[in-house]
């Protein structure tokens, strides 16, 4: 049961970066669209909180058929996205595995997205957290400016 397990997380997961790329795009340009350089750290803070709030209005989500996006917490310059794997205990997972292919995929993914690039040249930092279906910590991500390299 942990290999189907572990295929089918990564599998969900695939498909929720996908989805989650397409989030990021929309988040990005919502934030970095009207940022005008200069404005003080509170505008980015503003900004990110507003996001934040746009999207929870929309949450809870399936995003596919084993991932629920919860919601989306910002404090400060510090975006977490919280996911929970609807069908998996921790016990199905292999937790090093999973969380180093969504780490993997998240910072391609968000490196090449111009709009995100932009806040993380800000200083804004992502957080992705996904949980078991009982609500027990799976893998905790954090992208920074660092993993695009600047």
């Amino acid at each position: 049961m942990k290999t189907f397990g572990k295929v089918i997380a990564v599998i969900g997961v695939l498909l929720a970066i996908v989805f989650a790329k397409g989030i990021g795009k929309m988040v990005g340009k919502y934030t970095a669209g009207s940022y005008e350089q200069g404005k003080i750290e509170a505008t980015v803070e503003q900004r990110l909180l507003d996001t934040s709030k746009k999207i929870n209005a929309h949450l809870p989500m399936m995003v596919d058929s084993e991932t629920r996006w919860d919601t989306t917490i910002c404090i400060g310059k510090r975006m977490s996205y919280i996911y929970t794997m609807v069908n998996l205990t921790e016990k199905d997972i292999d937790k090093i595995a999973f969380a180093y292919e969504i780490k993997t995929m998240l910072v391609k993914n968000l490196c090449s997205n111009q709009d995100m690039v932009k806040m993380l040249k800000m200083g804004v930092q992502y957080d992705y957290m996904y949980k078991d279906m009982n609500g027990i910590l799976i893998a905790s991500i954090n992208i920074n400016k660092s993993h695009c390299g600047f």
